[in-house]
């Protein structure tokens, strides 16, 4: 009984020692317990670098200091009036209702010789080559061309007094020269504003305005007489006030209610800027009155 009493002894102490071992493999270890509750850290430290990542790209420009007057100004203005601002330097923006459109009116001129001027470089055209007049090109307004109306005229003389004159027989005529509205229409938001063209009206945004003259500042050598002509507008007003009227290119346009202006001002630091109003009382005072705010902002005394 003692030898058997021993062995059976000797078998339970080998069956304690078979339990330990198997409890040791099939037991998770407290570590391994540790290790599955840290998911969550482990993405938190993936969004971090991703937030430290998209923190070392450049940051975007701060916005202009004039945005929050310039907002009081025209919410508290009767009628409707946009205006979109481009720092050419920086590329900081400022606006209010960007997307609104307006009627054109005279607007327009600067892409449709800016077309024109594509085409001259193309071959396509030439400034010498000369275009005949009809009685279809006729409207009253703005220009000398009434005045004196010829037989053809070139397409240099048609481009400047388009511009400086805000001549619309001559826009007319170019416009004719160029197609016709609707292919002129096509080219200039195909070409300027990387869009589809949707109506025939003389239709425009106070931001597709600013993109297009932010395209012509970019483009300014190809561009230099157009930027010229924009200079020397016999309409000095509106954006053209005392403190800027020797640093812009700009071009009115005016149609019963809607009075506006587009220009680029060619400072040490140029910026773009555009207003468009509607039915606004004046109009060109208040336009003349966010060109300054703009200009001082942008040119402080110690400048």
């Amino acid at each position: 009984m003692k030898m058997t009493e021993k062995k059976w002894m000797e078998i339970q102490g080998i069956a304690l020692i078979l339990l330990l071992i198997v409890a040791a493999v099939l037991i998770p270890k407290p570590e391994s317990t540790k290790k599955s509750s840290h998911p969550t850290q482990t993405t938190e430290t993936q969004i971090i670098e991703t937030r430290t990542t998209e923190s070392s790209t450049v940051a975007p420009p701060e916005k202009p200091i004039f945005a929050a007057e310039l907002t009081k100004l025209f919410d508290e203005t009767e009628g409707n009036a946009s205006y979109m601002f481009i720092d050419l330097t920086t590329n900081a923006t400022s606006y209010y209702r960007p997307n609104a459109e307006y009627f054109a009116a005279s607007t327009i001129k600067v892409p449709i010789v800016m077309m024109l001027t594509d085409k001259v470089a193309s071959g396509d055209l030439s400034w010498t080559q000369k275009v005949a007049y009809t009685e279809e090109d006729y409207e009253e307004g703005t220009g000398i061309l009434q005045n004196d109306l010829q037989d053809e005229y070139t397409v240099k003389e048609l481009a400047e007094v388009a511009i400086t004159q805000s001549d619309n027989i001559a826009k007319n005529m170019l416009e004719r020269l160029l197609g016709g509205r609707e292919a002129v229409r096509d080219y200039i938001w195909q070409q300027y504003l990387n869009q589809n063209n949707q109506t025939d009206e003389n239709v425009i945004t106070a931001k597709q305005a600013a993109t297009i003259l932010d395209y012509l500042y970019q483009h300014e050598e190809k561009y230099a007489d157009l930027v010229k002509h924009m200079q020397e507008t016999v309409f000095h007003e509106r954006l053209e006030t005392t403190l800027t009227k020797d640093h812009l290119a700009h071009k009115i346009g005016s149609s019963e209610s809607y009075i506006h202006d587009i220009g680029l001002f060619l400072t040490d630091q140029p910026y773009v800027l555009v207003v468009y109003t509607d039915g606004v009382g004046d109009a060109e005072d208040f336009i003349s009155t966010v060109s300054d705010i703009v200009w001082k902002a942008q040119n402080p005394p110690n400048n």
